[in-house]
């Protein structure tokens, strides 16, 4: 028989208890099994569960591609429109790792592993670089960062820089080097640097600004494989000055102003990957290196949504590069090519001097095309870039026996 001296206890007590005890057994158990999420417990042992993967390979140039006919196609189909609205999605949630590899999952900057130093124009570099008491500038939360690592550059440090400007004056060096292992966050357009930044392998450059300065992504190098092998992502940068590019990093949403400086330089041996790219302003004449964006001969990116506007001279490309939605526009030589380029979707328009000059050496293969002129004017020369503008203006001057329109 059920022992009835549990009939001591009032009812109420005895459901009151029941409930409790339930929601203690369904809490610890979502705990464990976020808790299992969160340490990424599954076949592989490897990153966050549930995290969502993204492909690194969003297109891809074939140097053996075979080009039909090798002339300009008369017939022009209608492009897909321009549609930048893809590249307004928030994936603030979701980053490169930049403590791993290629094959495995990213990981979150603000992971919770993560030592946090923290940065504020009204800081003080004696202060202890937390939240309540930043540092003033990154110059001071690097050293600090390199100290927490202590000597490992896989432990993840994030340094938060909220808005100010952070210069010379605050204390900041001339170059500021962000090391492996250092994530770099700022606040926005707010968060202003006026010293260069160069980042090593491994480290992240997110939401801020700088101006008249250098941004140097990867270290130089004439290793190939260390230049490709470099983990790098920056993400929401605007920039008034350079960039250059020694590794194959990812690239989101950069702006860049370059008047009277290159824009973006595009080393050999790399393979970046550039998502949602600006360039404009560029003025830089009598510099056969000078464009909005230089590739140079090795190298092979890969840009996705890239709009070039207002510059003497648009891309200049050596290299082997692949552009998804290229929209080039008011420059005076919109693409200087002695390379191969292929090109998904391009829109050209009111480009002062000619849209296309193809070099003899030059291949570009184009999957639909808008131009100014229907069907495209072609010139047998390429105008100069600083000289007067042609009369009839070419939608693609050069070779045109080496561009494929399709």
């Amino acid at each position: 028989m059920p022992d009835k001296s549990c009939r001591k206890f009032p009812d109420k007590f005895v459901w009151e208890f029941l409930i409790l005890s339930g929601s203690l057994l369904s809490g610890s158990m979502a705990f464990f099994s976020n808790f299992d999420r969160f340490l990424g417990f599954s076949n592989t042992g490897l990153g966050l569960a549930n995290a969502e993967l993204k492909s690194a390979a969003r297109g891809f140039v074939n140097s053996n591609i075979n080009y039909p006919d090798n002339k300009v196609s008369q017939g022009l189909n209608t492009p897909p429109s321009w549609d930048s609205s893809e590249s307004n999605n928030s994936e603030a949630d979701i980053y490169v790792s930049p403590f791993g590899s290629d094959n495995q999952v990213e990981r979150n900057v603000t992971a919770t592993n993560a030592e946090v130093v923290f940065v504020a124009d009204q800081g003080n570099d004696n202060n202890a670089g937390s939240q309540k008491s930043p540092y003033r500038s990154l110059t001071r939360a690097i050293k600090q960062a390199i100290r927490l690592q202590d000597g490992d550059e896989n432990k993840p440090v994030l340094i938060k820089l909220v808005a100010g400007i952070y210069s010379a004056n605050s204390g900041d060096s001339t170059t500021i080097e962000i090391t492996p292992g250092v994530s770099v966050v700022g606040s926005g357009d707010t968060t202003i640097i006026k010293t260069s930044i160069r980042l090593d392998k491994n480290s992240n450059l997110e939401n801020l600004k700088i101006i008249n300065s250098e941004l140097q992504i990867g270290i130089e190098s004439y290793d190939n494989n260390s230049r490709q092998n470099a983990s790098l992502n920056i993400k929401n940068i605007n920039i008034d000055g350079i960039v250059t590019i020694f590794s194959s990093p990812k690239i989101s949403n950069l702006k860049v102003l370059s008047t009277f400086h290159q824009g973006v330089y595009i080393n050999q041996g790399t393979k970046p990957q550039l998502d949602n790219l600006e360039v404009y302003n560029q003025q830089m004449m009598g510099n056969r290196n000078g464009a909005a964006i230089y590739i140079y001969k090795g190298a092979s990116p890969v840009f996705n949504n890239l709009k070039i506007n207002s510059n003497y001279l648009g891309i200049n490309n050596s290299g082997n590069a692949s552009l998804i939605n290229l929209k080039i526009s008011k420059n005076r030589i919109g693409i200087i090519n002695r390379g191969e380029l292929t090109i998904n979707n391009l829109v050209t328009s009111k480009n002062t001097h000619a849209a296309i000059c193809n070099s003899s050496a030059g291949t570009i293969l184009i999957e639909g095309a808008k131009f100014d002129n229907i069907p495209p004017k072609v010139m047998e020369k390429c105008p100069s870039v600083v000289g007067e503008p042609p009369i009839v203006v070419p939608d693609i001057a050069g070779n045109s026996e080496g561009v494929t329109i399709r």
